[in-house]
């Protein structure tokens, strides 16, 4: 059984819009902050559970606190080319920091004596985001009817900045081995992601059929680092074992009928996802711990 004594979320997002003619821009900031305080028990009646300890000499029971921040903006510019033509950027960055305490719920106990009464920061990990981004829609007139065609691509990057967690000996945070890096041109982990996408109105305020196909890289999260990290530092892994990034190859393709002056459609999808590298959690009985691999992979498909 867990409880929550505290859990405090903020989100500030203040944004500008602006038209210049044939030239737009929409920029949007954001800080939002989580923080969890968290206590464990074996049952329900909350019966006192020596769960979590900061390491194997303060076993006492403590609150464990988790704090998740993520700061950044969107810079997104528009340009009209043509009636036909529209260009459209977004470069967008952000930094995430992943925090750990513990903190004494007794002042008499070893952690109290040795440690204070105060939070003691366990892990702390933080990793900067980039995102720069162009699609070019267009729009022509045909003799099958109104066709819109969108084609994009975005490079997207991961940098750890920091790897640290709590050392027993010392008493105080000391470095993790940072992640390999295995990027093309910035930071930790980086992609190319490409995007097509076409819809063609054969029937006018009748008949529409569209087509998409996209690519995209999602990264590992600070969190599965974190557990990466106290399994190296328990030499139940090399401290060179690393993951992949995942791969996402999504395609959709579908139709949708309009009635009643566009007042009712219908409309029916066929959808393909296919995820490489799937990072997901194993149970590795060697070592009789949970380990984040990368899977070959899962695909989904289905109609909607």
């Amino acid at each position: 059984a867990f409880y929550w004594p505290e859990d405090t979320r903020l989100s500030v997002s203040p944004y500008f819009t602006g038209n210049f003619g044939d030239f737009k821009l929409r920029f949007n900031a954001f800080y939002v902050q989580q923080r969890n305080n968290t206590e464990g028990y074996f049952s329900q009646d909350r019966s006192t559970a020596q769960t979590f300890f900061i390491d194997k000499f303060h076993k006492e029971q403590q609150q464990s606190i988790f704090e998740e921040t993520s700061m950044g903006f969107f810079l997104m510019p528009s340009y009209t080319i043509a009636s036909w033509n529209t260009i459209r950027f977004n470069i967008h960055y952000r930094v995430e920091q992943h925090e750990q305490f513990y903190k004494a719920l007794s002042s008499t106990g070893t952690f109290a004596t040795d440690l204070g009464t105060g939070e003691v920061a366990s892990n702390d990990m933080s990793a900067s985001y980039v995102t720069v981004a162009v699609e070019d829609q267009m729009n022509f007139r045909t003799p099958v009817g109104q066709l819109s065609l969108s084609a994009g691509i975005s490079y997207d990057a991961q940098n750890f900045t920091n790897f640290q967690y709590f050392d027993s000996t010392t008493m105080t945070l000391v470095d993790f081995p940072m992640v390999n890096d295995d990027s093309s041109i910035w930071g930790t982990h980086d992609s190319f992601n490409p995007v097509i996408s076409a819809m063609l109105d054969p029937v006018k305020d009748f008949l529409r059929i569209r087509t998409a196909l996209a690519m995209k890289t999602n990264f590992p999260s600070l969190s599965t680092y974190k557990d990466l990290g106290s399994l190296i530092q328990d030499n139940v892994i090399s401290a060179d074992y690393s993951l992949d990034p995942e791969r996402i190859y999504s395609f959709n393709a579908g139709f949708e009928l309009f009635f009643l002056n566009n007042g009712l459609s219908f409309r029916n999808d066929y959808f393909y996802t296919r995820i490489k590298d799937k990072i997901t959690k194993l149970y590795d009985p060697t070592s009789t711990k949970d380990l984040f691999v990368n899977i070959d992979g899962i695909t989904v498909q289905g109609l909607e």
